[in-house]
């Protein structure tokens, strides 16, 4: 097993070979994003399952560093340079995830708290189980706003706040059980990327009926005809959004964290 260690020199960073493997059932959207997250700054450890990278190029100021455990098995981490020399790693040693987290705590850094990434693969078509048409799910517009409203006083606020779905989003759709808003979803561009963040709500009457993965399908038709990529964000212990995803055919392509100093919280 080689490794690459700061007391032995960083060198510069290339795009991670680890993430070929991955990136290669994607779409190209997450393909590029992911490969260029990761491939910035130098590279200060390598093996066959770690790669952690040293780089300043993090879009949050108050962000010390990000970390990707893909679906495959590989783990690729990149953090600032101040939370690198607190970490004191050495090509001497082999770094593991659970090492990693070890040090990064006992410096003084936290974990968010990890999300499922989930996206159809590039050669998944847009086929649903049931012909899609404007009565069963279509696009919402400032017209429906009194339909939308309606809706939205019938879910809990808790509801409200983890699904994230509002009329004034960049795409917003709707589905409807004769005649009536059963489900509403959204999309909306991830930071400068060409992914696609997404929220999905279903009306409790009408849970459990195919709604949402109705909606998935057709935010992932429309998301593909104009270049981009449809993202399924969710917690880790959030099971129902897990089945969710994976009844719409969408693959789990890793798990996504970001790191702060617990100083910031101070």
């Amino acid at each position: 097993m080689s490794a690459i260690g700061v007391c032995c020199g960083a060198r510069k960073n290339n795009a991670p070979s680890g993430l070929q493997k991955e990136n290669a059932m994607f779409p190209t959207p997450v393909a590029d994003h992911w490969r260029e997250a990761f491939a910035k700054g130098d590279l200060l450890y390598a093996d066959e399952t770690f790669r952690l990278s040293v780089s300043d190029d993090l879009k949050d100021e108050e962000q010390l560093g990000q970390i990707l455990e893909t679906a495959a098995g590989t783990v690729h981490a990149l953090i600032r340079p101040a939370l690198a020399r607190r970490l004191n790693v050495s090509g001497k040693e082999s770094l593991s995830l659970e090492l990693f987290r070890q040090r990064t705590q006992e410096a003084g850094a936290r974990f968010h708290g990890a999300d499922h990434l989930f996206y159809f693969p590039a050669n998944a078509t847009t086929e649903t189980r049931a012909p899609l048409s404007p009565e069963t799910a279509r696009r919402l517009t400032a017209a429906d706003e009194g339909m939308f409203t309606a809706f939205c006083a019938d879910i809990t606020e808790a509801d409200m706040d983890a699904a994230y779905v509002e009329l004034d989003h960049w795409s917003v759709f709707g589905a409807f059980h004769q005649g009536e808003l059963a489900g509403v979803a959204s999309m909306y561009p991830w930071g400068e990327s060409r992914l696609l963040d997404m929220g999905v709500l279903t009306a409790p009457p009408f849970r459990g009926q195919g709604h949402a993965g109705r909606l998935i399908r057709l935010m992932h038709q429309v998301a593909r005809e104009g270049g981009f990529a449809l993202q399924y964000r969710c917690q880790l212990d959030n099971h129902p959004s897990v089945a969710a995803a994976a009844s719409t055919g969408m693959k789990a392509f890793g798990r996504w964290d970001i790191i702060f100093d617990n100083a910031a919280d101070a």
